[in-house]
């Protein structure tokens, strides 16, 4: 028998694309399913994304959040009758985002348009509706006797701005638990596979070190999604998904190899805690 060398999370990010010995480290003698390392692989896959999403919540917080509030009137809502002011008819558009306008408030009249040019949301003196034309849709919603509210420009800049705060940490948090909750649901069908895999190579593994096998080849997949996440334009979902398959599998399969040619007397299985 002979010692595995002793391989770290860390060092399995990279070496998780090359290195044989990361695979059999990984299966004889890392515990848990590799939850914790596929949460390390996810953060760090998210952080290049955030940094984008911080650069374009601050351009909408300093450009759009101003051009929207400049072009609001101060709205009133009561006894389910919408009134404006300054009174009349207001296009409200977000430059530089879209030219076309995305709410319409008129308290010239009482019901929304039946038809528009564009995606828009309507509020009018008794009806807020929006209508979308590309799907021949027309949704309204009549404004009610207990409606009695009150906004103003300065209060919507006011919300926008704090949202623009709230927003990137919420949804780096929120990208992060879906992401690994999908990966982890991965895995433990990639390690159902390796299992047949590894009959194939008359390698005997546990179950649970299969899986933490399988975290470990999506590390590759997760990268190369990273990085096509940041092109002009992607390939469609049909060739990206089994790309990504063919690749998650085929670490696996590298990896199962490694182990079936390394002369270790696998341990007993520790936990399956992550």
């Amino acid at each position: 028998m002979t010692d595995v060398k002793k391989i770290g999370r860390f060092q399995a990010l990279w070496m998780s694309f090359y290195s044989a010995e990361a695979y059999v480290a990984c299966a004889r003698e890392w515990g848990g399913i590799g939850g914790l390392y596929l949460l390390l692989v996810l953060t760090l896959s998210w952080v290049p994304m955030a940094i984008q999403w911080n650069s374009k919540v601050r351009t909408f917080a300093s450009t759009a959040v101003p051009a929207v509030q400049a072009q609001l009137p101060t709205i009133t809502i009561k006894d389910g009758i919408m009134t404006s002011q300054p009174p009349g008819r207001h296009v409200i558009r977000i430059p530089p985002i879209q030219d076309e306008p995305f709410l319409i408030v008129d308290d010239s009249i009482d019901e929304v348009p039946a038809t528009s040019d564009s995606d828009v949301l309507y509020l009018t003196r008794r009806e807020a509706g929006t209508i979308q034309p590309k799907r021949n849709e027309r949704r309204i919603w009549a404004l009610t006797g207990q409606s009695s509210i009150t906004v103003t420009p300065d209060g919507v800049g006011r919300f926008f701005r704090a949202l623009s705060f709230w927003i990137l940490p919420l949804g780096f948090l929120f990208a992060i638990v879906g992401s690994l909750v999908f990966r982890l649901v991965q895995i433990l069908i990639y390690g159902a596979v390796g299992q047949l895999l590894a009959q194939q190579q008359k390698v005997t593994l546990e179950y649970v070190a299969l899986v933490r096998m399988s975290a470990l080849a999506l590390t590759p997949v997760i990268a190369l999604q990273t990085v096509m996440g940041f092109m002009s334009s992607e390939p469609a979902w049909y060739l990206r998904w089994p790309l990504a398959i063919a690749i998650a599998l085929g670490y696996l399969w590298f990896g199962i190899r490694a182990v079936a040619g390394s002369s270790v007397v696998p341990p007993l299985p520790r936990s399956t805690a992550a």
